[in-house]
């Protein structure tokens, strides 16, 4: 059997905290251009132009930065090509042969005392001049210095080697520091807008001649956006820490809502700390049809998760009769009336906590 039109049945979902607040239309204020470089900049985008988001507004000459860029490419693939060199096949090539010549006078020691060993011993029998064993010693020792010279320079050419390497490394990381700051500044040579809008502002310099001399850190332009608007909304302390990370909207006068960024949040200048409303968010929106008139009073929405995927109802499923609020559930036999217990509010749902399970049919009072 088919449910019944106005029947609900009980479900699962996520429920908000909701603020709503009057606040006032304002003009968003304009996008200011800062000069990043110091140079000659050229001016494309003439007073009152409209721009489109990323469009270039000007370029700053890049001549003496694209061959600087180059040189510090050239010196970084030197670099780079020096430390191969070094790492490379010849630098192996010579480690195995001093290792193979380490090996070919570990052996030769390693006869020198054996020989050594028996001459000694044909001395204490008698059996071998004095001199000869003198000459014994002295071929022992002549090996054991060879050896000695082989270690240790063996040890100095790795040393040298590292020196090179940790050098060269440090020599590489410069480089590449100053073709990351290059190629940073020849990016900034293009400076584009950053939104879509007009220009509002042009410094006089470039509104007179279309190219100047600019220092880095100048305001050379802005650009506004007629359907940009502000409004500012003051909130206490506990309404900040709770909404700061959730989301914003605000009404239209025709009732609809839209969506709106959470500029910033900051303490009001004039707010004394006993003031109750010292917090102030700085909402932006977008109003491309024009329906928000500058200075007009809206509705400014907040609202933050409470809490996720928990048994809710309609309110207007819920009656209340003294300090009990009941609902009609449905079942096989007539509606039976049940105390129902809920939590949190998010209009037109509520949270049931008690009284009801999922998947319960109800009907409105």
């Amino acid at each position: 059997m088919s449910a019944a039109p106005e029947e609900h049945r009980v479900g699962r979902r996520d429920l908000y905290h909701r603020l709503e607040r009057t606040c006032l239309a304002e003009p968003g204020d304009p996008y200011q251009i800062i000069a990043p470089l110091d140079g000659r900049l050229e001016w494309l985008a003439p007073m009152g132009q409209a721009v489109a988001e990323g469009a270039v507004l000007a370029r700053y000459d890049g001549t003496q930065l694209r061959r600087d860029l180059g040189l510090a490419r050239s010196r970084s693939q030197t670099v780079a090509t020096r430390m191969a060199q070094i790492e490379g096949p010849l630098t192996q090539a010579r480690r195995q042969l001093q290792s193979l010549d380490l090996a070919a006078i570990e052996r030769k020691l390693t006869e020198a005392r054996e020989a050594h060993g028996r001459a000694l011993g044909l001395a204490d029998e008698g059996r071998l001049s004095e001199q000869r064993t003198r000459d014994s010693t002295e071929a022992l020792r002549q090996v054991e210095d060879e050896l000695t010279r082989q270690v240790t320079a063996t040890s100095i050419f790795e040393m040298e080697t590292e020196l090179q390497l940790v050098e060269l490394q440090a020599a590489r990381m410069d480089a590449r520091i100053a073709v990351a700051r290059l190629e940073e500044q020849l990016e900034q040579t293009r400076i584009v807008s950053p939104v879509a809008g007009e220009i509002s502002f042009l410094d006089p310099q470039l509104a007179r001649a279309g190219t100047a001399t600019i220092r880095a850190g100048t305001h050379v332009a802005s650009v506004s956006q007629p359907r940009r608007r502000w409004s500012r909304v003051g909130m206490t302390a506990s309404e900040a820490d709770r909404m700061r990370r959730g989301s914003a909207g605000i009404l239209t006068p025709d009732g609809r809502e839209r969506a709106a960024q959470i500029l910033r949040v900051t303490l009001r200048e004039d707010a004394s700390p006993w003031d109750k409303d010292r917090f102030q968010f700085l909402l932006g929106f977008d109003d491309p049809h024009g329906q928000v008139l500058i200075g007009s009073d809206i509705v400014c929405l907040f609202r933050d998760v409470a809490t996720r995927d928990v048994l809710a109802v309609p309110l207007a499923y819920l009656t209340q009769e003294g300090d009990q609020t009941l609902g009609l559930r449905l079942g096989t036999g007539p509606p039976q009336r049940v105390v129902v217990t809920t939590g949190i509010v998010d209009p037109p749902h509520v949270e049931v906590t008690g009284g009801l399970v999922e998947g319960d049919r109800i009907a409105p009072p």
